[in-house]
């Protein structure tokens, strides 16, 4: 994509677009190469997506669970008004391609766009300096997923103690000079605790490495709501950044809304946890960028967490254990 007067940094990862948007464009998942002519997103791979949602919704249908899908959108795909030049695919967004195939009475997958095509001008569905969803684009998925899901959802979440920082972000980190943005970070732990964390989570938070990449996939989580409001629906949701193994975005709002969440934090249903479990509803939330690569659905998520802990420790050593504030 030529950019007429905007400018990428970080080694052509990040552009910087107009009224401060910052957009991810190169980097390992080469979210341009979605957009450009032909998409690396081809027809090929956008048919086989259409065919293993369908044959996810078939196998768990004959386990007598509900399954839905939900894409998370590129910020390119959402908002590309403020890119300073020319996409020459529009349509090379996996979600655009996605729901083109998709018969328009599905029921496998629900598309976000038409809504936040709707309502971004009224709210800040992306952070500026970051890849991903604001609380406001969350909620705005979340209330679509509910939808679809014929589950009532929260309308409380939006009055949820919130706190403003102003911090660096990813792609802010990324320009020269490093570009912060000041967000807004709600609570969203009302009704809901945390009842069960695998030990990939446990190593994280017991070194200190909450954050670190290489070991969000394998995160798997369970939160109980005993809230009489909540809705009484076991869910399990396999998914990403989007959604968070911590109880923000995705994760923090339906563990508000529904008696039990399982999170697992990768892009392949675990079968046999689905088994064992035996949840009203299975989802599974996908950023675009990762749509590339069609999921296998083989993955043992117990056995893979393992495996990361100690990849992770033949890479960089054992980590030293951290000491926590005890909240007050």
């Amino acid at each position: 994509m030529a950019a007429a007067s905007g400018s990428t940094n970080n080694e052509n990862m990040v552009h910087a677009g107009a009224d401060d948007w910052l957009f991810l464009v190169g980097g390992s998942n080469n979210v341009e190469a979605l957009f450009a002519n032909p998409s690396s997103f081809t027809p090929e791979r956008c048919q086989a997506w259409v065919d293993l949602l369908e044959q996810r919704k078939a196998r768990l249908a004959a386990m007598g669970i509900r399954y839905l899908h939900l894409p998370a959108p590129e910020k390119l795909t959402v908002l590309p008004e403020f890119y300073l030049g020319e996409i020459p695919n529009p349509m090379g967004s996996p979600t655009r391609a996605l729901f083109s195939r998709l018969p328009a009475d599905q029921d496998v997958a629900v598309n976000p766009l038409v809504y936040f095509d709707r309502v971004k001008a009224k709210r800040q569905l992306y952070w500026k300096t970051d890849t991903h969803w604001s609380f406001y684009g969350a909620f705005s998925a979340y209330q679509l997923l509910c939808g679809k899901l014929g589950i009532e959802p929260n309308g409380d979440l939006v009055n949820y103690p919130r706190r403003e920082v102003n911090i660096v972000m990813d792609l802010g980190s990324k320009m020269q000079p490093v570009q912060r943005e000041t967000v807004t970070n709600f609570r969203l732990q009302k009704h809901s605790r945390r009842v069960f964390s695998n030990e990939l989570v446990e190593f994280k938070e017991a070194h200190g490495l909450d954050n670190a990449g290489a070991l969000h996939v394998g995160s798997h989580v369970i939160f109980r709501n005993d809230s009489p409001d909540a809705v009484d629906k076991k869910v399990v949701m396999f998914g990403d950044s989007f959604s968070e193994y911590r109880p923000v975005l995705l994760t923090g709002m339906l563990a508000e809304t529904v008696r039990e969440l399982h999170f697992i934090w990768g892009a392949e249903l675990d079968y046999g946890y689905i088994e064992k479990v035996q949840p009203d509803i299975v989802v599974s939330e996908l950023a675009e960028r990762f749509m590339t690569q069609l999921p296998r659905d083989e993955r043992n998520n117990e056995h893979f967490a393992r495996i990361r802990i100690k990849q992770y420790i033949e890479k960089n050593g054992t980590p030293t254990p951290v000491k926590r504030a005890i909240p007050a």
